[in-house]
């Protein structure tokens, strides 16, 4: 059964599931807005997301998961003051729409490969109950045509190919086991990712505001 594969469909993607790109770009209301954030707003590192350990979330030909860079740590302030002020703020606005459109994209496309995975599973487990009727249906034509069909050599050929069948399903069930586990680690360090961003995102806002209004 094929193990797990990784989003993207592109160049540097796998073949299994579609990654997503969110856009980095702001889109102020007007053309002093948006030399505002040119000269606040820090850039996009436009790399891949990449972990200490595990898989990575590689991008296919759409683009990528994950997009905003660290940002150091703000005071918040007020903290009635510091939401009315990120609830106008379109720059940061925008940031948080793309991180849950990111999100959500992602969810998505780890369902899809579990589904995928799932339904391997099913084809192959199936198929190995099948060859097992088969293969016992040999046994007994083979041993029957010989006259040993109610020997206990006969008895000893189905017992050994039975725990050779338990051994198969057994592997199957350890490889999809594996795989699962696999892709749920991918999730959860991309749904960690993604929350350090909002907060980083969150933090470049307020330090915005600290420059521009001097609080």
């Amino acid at each position: 059964m094929p193990g797990l594969t990784k989003p993207g469909g592109g160049s540097k993607g796998s073949s299994s599931g579609t990654a997503y790109r969110p856009r980095q770009s702001y889109s102020p209301r007007s053309a002093a807005a948006g030399n505002k954030l040119k000269k606040s707003t820090p850039a996009s590192s436009g790399g891949r997301v990449k972990y200490s350990s595990g898989p990575s979330i590689k991008s296919n030909s759409s683009g990528q998961y994950g997009a905003t860079p660290p940002v150091p740590a703000a005071a918040p302030g007020n903290i009635d003051d510091v939401n009315a002020y990120l609830g106008g703020d379109s720059g940061y606005q925008d940031q948080l729409r793309q991180l849950a459109k990111a999100l959500s994209d992602f969810q998505a496309d780890t369902g899809r490969r579990q589904g995928t995975l799932d339904t391997e599973f099913g084809v192959s487990k199936r198929a190995l109950g099948d060859q097992r009727t088969l293969d016992l249906d040999n046994i007994e034509e083979d041993y029957a045509s010989r006259g040993l069909l109610k020997s206990g050599v006969y008895a000893g050929a189905v017992g050994d190919y039975e725990k050779e069948y338990g051994e198969r399903v057994s592997d199957l069930d350890r490889r999809q086991q594996q795989a699962l586990q696999l892709l749920m680690q991918e999730r959860s360090s991309y749904e960690n990712q993604n929350s350090l961003e909002q907060q980083a995102a969150r933090e470049a806002a307020i330090r915005r505001r600290a420059e521009t209004y001097g609080v």
